[in-house]
C-alpha cells in the first residue's frame, strides 16, 4: 500500500479507537442500592445519599462518592440517637453495579440528666430551654435522644445567651459526658464561669453624622445591661434616620470600648452620610397590563422630595401587597455628577391576571360538590378585581359575582360589591335567595382589619316543618348594615401550625334599610394554634352567636342558628344538635356556642392524624343564653395534606346521646374544622 493511504488509514483507525474509548464516560451507569441492619425506610435513606449516588453513577471507577454516602448515613443514625452507629459499604461490579450499605446502629441512647455547675445569674430552666432536642418514645414522651451535635450547639447557645445579658467574659466547659460503653443512657454536665456583668457606659454619635441623638434614644442606654442586640438596633436606627433624611448611601459603624475593670462598654457611632440627594424623576418600567397610575399611587415619594430609603421599602412592600406583581425592583442612578439628585425607576414583573379554577370536593352532608371560579385580578389594567363563580353540590347551587377596588380614591380603603343567587336544601328547610352586598374594608392598626357594609337579601323558604314555622314566615326580605373586626395571625390559612384568628361581627337589620324584618345579630369566633411537643400542634376554637328580634317578631327559620356537623360538633350530623320539633326536625335557635380542642400530628409523609373533643349547644331564646348545657363529641381522624387543603375523615362518638341522637358519626370533607 502506498505510504499516503497507509497514513490515512492509520489516522482513521486512531480516531475510531479514541471515539470508542471515550464513549463509556458519556454513559451514566446505573447502580442498585440495598441497606442491611436497619429498619429505617428505604426511600428515606436513599434520599439522604441521592447526590453521592449520582456522582458515582457518572464516574463509577471512583468509590469516593460511596465513602461519602456511608459517612452521611452514619451521621444520620448518630443524629437519630445512635452514637455508636457505623456504616460501611460493599461494592459489586458484576454482573451489574450494586452497592450494599451495612448498618450497625448500636444502642439507642438517651440523656438521663443534664447538669449545670457554676450558674447563678441564669437558672437551669433558662439554660435548658436553649436545648433543641428530640424526645424518644412512640409519642415523643420519653427522655431526650443523646445527640452530641445538639449538646455542642447548646454550649454555643448558652454563651450567646450570657453575652446578651452582659456577661462578656462567660465561659462554658462541656459537654462532659458520662456514658458506659454501649450504654443506652448518658449523663451530661456543663461547667460555667459567668464572670462580671457589663453595662453600657457613655454612648456618643460622631458630629459627622447629621442625626438627632434624641430621636435615636441614646440617653436610655447608659447604665443598662450591655446587649449586642441593642447596639445593632442603634446602628439600624441611625442608618434609617439617615435614609429618611435624604442620604441614600449612608455608612454607619459602631465602635465598642470595653473597660474590664469598671465592667462597662462605651459606644461610639460614626461613619459617613454620603451626599444628600433629591429625587429628580420616577419612571415606571415593565408593566404591560397595569396602568402607570396604579403603580404610581403606591410610590411613597414625588420628584423634588429628598430621596427617602424608608419610603423605597414602603413602596416595594405596597406594590407586592397588591398581588399584581411577581417581582418589584427599585433602581436608582445619579441624575447629576455630584450625586445630589437621583432618578428612580420602578421595575415590575406582572403576574398573570386571569385565572380559571375548577374545584371538586366531598362533604359528609353535601356529598359531591364542585365549583368553577373565574378571577381577573387586574380588570382593564386598573388594579381592580372581578370574580364570578358557579358552585353546585347534591344539596344546592349558587352563582356569585363580585367587584373590588382595593384602593378607593387612592386610599388604603377597599370597596367590594357583590351579588348572588342561591338554592340550598338544609336539613330543616329549603331556601332560595338572591341578594347583593357592599363593604368598605381597611387595616386599622397592627393586625386588626375592619369592615362596614350593607346587605339586602330576598329569601324564599319552602318545605318547612309546620311545627317550626308557617310557610309564610319563610318568605321575606332582609336589609342590614354590619360592622366587623378581624385579626388573623395564622402562619397558614389552609393548615396552620401556629398563630391565631379572631373575628367579631355585629349586624342591624330593619325596615329602615329596606327589609321586612327587624333583628340584631352578633357572631364571634376565636381560634388558636399552639405548637406543643414537636411535631404536635394543639388547636383551640370557640365560636358563638346571638340574635335579638324587634317588637316580638318571630325569627325566620333561615336566620336561626344551627349546630352540629363536620365543622362544629362532629358527633352530630349537619344541623342536628339542639332542640327538635315533635316530628324530630331540628328547630334551630336564637343563640349557639361551639368549642373545639384538637391535637394534630404527622403520621407518615402527607398523612396526618388528630384526636379531638367538641362541645356545643343551641338555644331557642337569647334571654336564656347559657354555656352549661352542652352536647359533646370525642374522636379521632386522618388528614391527607394537599396544596388545596387537607382531605379529612373524622370519627366521633357522643358520650351522652339523647333518645334521638346517634352514638357515633363519620364525616368526610375537605378543609379543617376550624
Amino acid at each position: 500500500m502506498p505510504r499516503a493511504p497507509r497514513l490515512l488509514a492509520l489516522a482513521a483507525l486512531t480516531i475510531a479507537l479514541a471515539g470508542c474509548s471515550s464513549a463509556p464516560s458519556e454513559v451514566t451507569a446505573k447502580v442498585d442500592v440495598a441497606f442491611t441492619g436497619t429498619s429505617q425506610l428505604y426511600f428515606r435513606l436513599r434520599r439522604l445519599i441521592e447526590d453521592s449516588l449520582i456522582d458515582f453513577e457518572r464516574a463509577p471507577q471512583s468509590e469516593a462518592p460511596l465513602f461519602d454516602a456511608a459517612l452521611d448515613l452514619q451521621d444520620n443514625f448518630v443524629a437519630l440517637g445512635h452514637p455508636d452507629a457505623i456504616v460501611t459499604y460493599r461494592l459489586e461490579r458484576e454482573p451489574r453495579l450494586r452497592v450494599t450499605f451495612d448498618v450497625r446502629e448500636g444502642p439507642l441512647a438517651t440523656v438521663s440528666r443534664v447538669s449545670f455547675d457554676g450558674n447563678t445569674a441564669l437558672s437551669d430552666a433558662q439554660l435548658l430551654a436553649l436545648w433543641t432536642r428530640t424526645s424518644s418514645g412512640g409519642l415523643g414522651l420519653g427522655d431526650p435522644l443523646f445527640v452530641m451535635a445538639g449538646l455542642e450547639a447548646l454550649r454555643l447557645s448558652m454563651l450567646a445567651l450570657y453575652d446578651s445579658f452582659g456577661y462578656l467574659d462567660a465561659a462554658v466547659d462541656g459537654p462532659v459526658v458520662q456514658r458506659a460503653p454501649n450504654a443506652s443512657t448518658a449523663a451530661v454536665t456543663f461547667t460555667i464561669v459567668e464572670g462580671p456583668q457589663h453595662h453600657f457606659a457613655l454612648v456618643t454619635i460622631d458630629p459627622s453624622l447629621p442625626v438627632d441623638a434624641t430621636a435615636l434614644a441614646i440617653a436610655d442606654l447608659p447604665g443598662r445591661v450591655f446587649d449586642r442586640a441593642a447596639v445593632a438596633a442603634l446602628a439600624a436606627r441611625t442608618r434609617r434616620d439617615l435614609l429618611k433624611s435624604g442620604y441614600p448611601d449612608p455608612h454607619v459603624e459602631i465602635e465598642l470600648t470595653t473597660d474590664r475593670h469598671a465592667h462597662t462598654v462605651a459606644v461610639r457611632v460614626h461613619g459617613s452620610p454620603g451626599p444628600r440627594a433629591t429625587l429628580a424623576s420616577v419612571t415606571i418600567l415593565g408593566n404591560e397590563q397595569t396602568a402607570d397610575y396604579v403603580i404610581d399611587r403606591h410610590v411613597a415619594m414625588e420628584p423634588g422630595d429628598y430621596y427617602d430609603g424608608d419610603a423605597v421599602e414602603r413602596t416595594t412592600s405596597e406594590l407586592y401587597r397588591t398581588g399584581l406583581f411577581r417581582r418589584v425592583e427599585i433602581e436608582r442612578k445619579p441624575a447629576t455628577a455630584t450625586g445630589e439628585a437621583v432618578d428612580m425607576a420602578v421595575r415590575v414583573e406582572e403576574i398573570e391576571a386571569l385565572e380559571l379554577d375548577l374545584l371538586a370536593g366531598w362533604g359528609s352532608y353535601e356529598t359531591l360538590r364542585g365549583a368553577v371560579l373565574f378571577t381577573d385580578r387586574n380588570l382593564f389594567g386598573t388594579g381592580q378585581r372581578f370574580s364570578a363563580g358557579a358552585r353546585a353540590s347534591l344539596k344546592g347551587e349558587a352563582l356569585t359575582t363580585s367587584w373590588q377596588e382595593p384602593y378607593l380614591f387612592g386610599s388604603k380603603t377597599s370597596l367590594t360589591v357583590g351579588g348572588y343567587v342561591r338554592r340550598r336544601e338544609e336539613p330543616s328547610y329549603q331556601d332560595s335567595s338572591r341578594g347583593l352586598d357592599s363593604a368598605f374594608a381597611r387595616d386599622l392598626f397592627g393586625p386588626v382589619r375592619g369592615r362596614v357594609g350593607y346587605s339586602l337579601q330576598a329569601r324564599d323558604g319552602s318545605d318547612i316543618d309546620p311545627s317550626i314555622a308557617t310557610p309564610d314566615d319563610g318568605s321575606y326580605e332582609i336589609g342590614s348594615i354590619f360592622t366587623e373586626l378581624l385579626i388573623d395571625r395564622r402562619d397558614s390559612p389552609l393548615y396552620p401550625s401556629r398563630g391565631n384568628r379572631q373575628s367579631f361581627k355585629y349586624e342591624r337589620a330593619g325596615r329602615f334599610v329596606g327589609g321586612t324584618i327587624d333583628l340584631d345579630r352578633v357572631t364571634w369566633s376565636s381560634a388558636w394554634f399552639l405548637p406543643v411537643a414537636e411535631p404536635f400542634v394543639l388547636g383551640l376554637a370557640a365560636r358563638g352567636g346571638a340574635i335579638w328580634t324587634q317588637d316580638g317578631d318571630s325569627l325566620p327559620v333561615q336566620e336561626r342558628f344551627f349546630n352540629g356537623g363536620e365543622s362544629s360538633v362532629r358527633s352530630f350530623r349537619e344541623a342536628q344538635l339542639g332542640p327538635k320539633s315533635p316530628t324530630g326536625t331540628a328547630t334551630g335557635g336564637a343563640y349557639f356556642n361551639t368549642f373545639n380542642v384538637e391535637l394534630r400530628f404527622p403520621i407518615l409523609a402527607a398523612v396526618h392524624g388528630a384526636v379531638f373533643a367538641d362541645a356545643g349547644n343551641v338555644g331557642a331564646e337569647v334571654d336564656l343564653f347559657e354555656v352549661r348545657k352542652l352536647s359533646y363529641g370525642i374522636g379521632a381522624g386522618l388528614r391527607l395534606v394537599l396544596p388545596i387543603g387537607p382531605l379529612r375523615v373524622d370519627y366521633a362518638r357522643n358520650p351522652n346521646p339523647g333518645p334521638d341522637d346517634e352514638t357515633w358519626v363519620v364525616h368526610f370533607s375537605v378543609g379543617l374544622p376550624f
